[in-house]
């Protein structure tokens, strides 16, 4: 697809397996005696909402942004068997004809691709130690200047 729309790509997956993370229910195995007893919990966008915390999800360029609404329309992914799987191309194109969107082949390969990514995600992020695949980079603090207001409080 090329670096432009390669890095494009990157961007809208990093957000996709962002929801993901932010939508899957970790589950955690506690080790009682000799058994093993595994507690599901609820979405890590319930726990930072009960704590309230603020989601968060990286910047995507606006050119590509309207790809995330066609996949939150679509639904990211379709329920399978086992649980959810990525949208099949027959839904992709069936979701295409019926809203009226006429997608690019290119378009569709990103929409299919990034509800593989999804499902991914998802999946990976039962575990309740998987980090977010992205996180805001912390604030920078001035050295100087935190030393200088702890320097201010001690002296009263």
């Amino acid at each position: 697809m090329g670096k432009f729309f390669g890095d494009l790509f990157g961007d809208l997956t990093l957000y996709v397996r962002q929801i993901a993370w932010w939508n899957a229910t970790p589950k955690k195995r506690d080790k009682v005696g000799k058994t093993e007893k595994e507690t599901v919990l609820p979405t890590r966008a319930k726990q930072a909402q009960d704590k309230d915390g603020e989601l968060y999800y990286p910047p995507i360029p606006r050119e590509v942004a309207y790809l995330l609404g066609h996949l939150e329309s679509l639904g990211y992914s379709e329920v399978g068997m086992g649980g959810p799987v990525p949208l099949s191309w027959q839904e992709i194109a069936a979701w295409s004809q019926l809203q009226g969107v006429e997608l690019r082949p290119w378009e569709a390969t990103v929409l299919r691709s990034m509800s593989e990514q999804f499902v991914r995600e998802l999946s990976e992020a039962e575990s309740h130690l998987r980090p977010p695949p992205w996180s805001p980079e912390p604030e920078q603090i001035d050295q100087r200047e935190l030393a200088q207001r702890i320097k201010d409080v001690l002296r009263g």
